[in-house]
């Protein structure tokens, strides 16, 4: 299967990939009237999301869709027109700063190692790990999680990651966050 677009964060001047989230209200073209179509093979779910945090609040700051509609037709979001990208085949919201009452956890990354992709947890594959915990849309807590994995693959590694079960990588992995992801 093809690897999906995911979408980022922007959090302390640092871009990251949103691995994985555990909590309601993240953002959904749908209750805002744009029902997504896929545009590749790499976004099946026909959308992806720029969030950003800024002072401790998290927000929407670009969206990229695929829409069932012409270059020019495409309805606005928020009061912002959308930019077709032409090469791309799908529409481009830029500049947007739409409030998101999630509440859970964002689990987020950067510097993946496709090396550690075939194993069964979204922290698992990046070399920089944050988890960020929410409530109605305001940042609670941050935690770099980054030394607590590294050495669990630096463990893992070290006799072979062949030797352990997915499952024995998935609790492990699981015992350094405060909740569950997928």
């Amino acid at each position: 299967m093809t690897s999906q677009i995911r979408d980022c964060i922007v959090h302390s001047g640092k871009q990251l990939e949103l691995a994985a989230s555990n909590g309601e209200g993240l953002f959904d073209p749908r209750r805002y009237g744009l029902p997504p179509v896929a545009f590749s093979n790499a976004c099946y779910r026909g959308f992806f999301v720029r969030y950003v945090v800024h002072k401790k609040r998290l927000h929407v700051g670009e969206v990229r869709i695929g829409l069932d509609a012409k270059p020019g037709d495409a309805p606005a979001l928020e009061g912002t027109q959308p930019e077709y990208d032409q090469d791309r085949g799908f529409f481009v919201y830029p500049s947007l700063d739409i409030a998101v009452s999630f509440t859970g956890g964002i689990l987020a990354g950067a510097n993946h190692d496709w090396y550690f992709s075939e194993f069964d947890h979204p922290a698992w594959p990046y070399r920089q790990v944050y988890e960020m915990l929410f409530r109605n849309g305001l940042l609670e807590k941050t935690f770099e999680r980054s030394k607590a994995l590294g050495k669990l693959r630096s463990e893992f590694s070290t006799g072979s990651v062949a030797h352990r079960s997915l499952g024995e990588i998935r609790s492990a992995v699981d015992a350094c966050l405060t909740r569950p992801y997928t």
